[in-house]
């Protein structure tokens, strides 16, 4: 946490704004987002900053029922693709976009992109916080192209992961 000691300030705005989305206030999430979009772009870590205010604006699209806009808000983020702090920081699940990259592959999915979905549902199923959704998803997907073997073991994943929680 500490070596995010100076993203913590846009840690906080883009909590915040992704809460504000998901609990039916539009209006404050965007605030939010507008809050995070005013960093400096000449800093790394204003480009980030921005970019979460972009990633809250994907949420709130999202949650209104707009995916193509929200995939659109998502595909346009600078940081997404290029920025080398990304790696400075390790897992950190802020800097790796693990929510926006489950967004995406959520997105495509219910758009009926399914063939697009699956690279993205294939790295998270390796990742700790998605790895039970990104199973349940592949399996989805591979019942539906008629691969039983493959939904079937992503499905017996799925299941032996979620067997205990709460």
């Amino acid at each position: 946490i500490a070596i995010d000691r100076t993203a913590h300030q846009y840690f906080r705005l883009y909590l915040l704004g992704i809460l504000s989305a998901r609990l039916g206030e539009p209006s404050a999430a965007l605030g939010y987002a507008a809050e995070l979009e005013r960093a400096d772009r000449s800093i790394p870590l204003g480009v980030f900053a921005r970019d979460q205010g972009q990633f809250v604006r994907a949420e709130v699209a999202w949650a209104g029922g707009r995916r193509e806009e929200a995939l659109r808000l998502l595909d346009q983020a600078r940081y997404w693709t290029g920025d080398s702090r990304r790696h400075e920081n390790g897992d950190s699940p802020f800097f790796i976009q693990l929510h926006e990259r489950f967004a995406r592959a959520e997105l495509l999915y219910e758009l009926g992109r399914h063939g697009d979905a699956l690279p993205w549902y294939r790295a998270l199923s390796y990742d700790f916080l998605y790895t039970a959704p990104a199973h349940f998803r592949l399996a989805q997907i591979y019942e539906g192209r008629g691969d039983r073997r493959d939904a079937i073991a992503h499905y017996s994943r799925f299941l032996e992961l979620w067997r205990n929680s709460d």
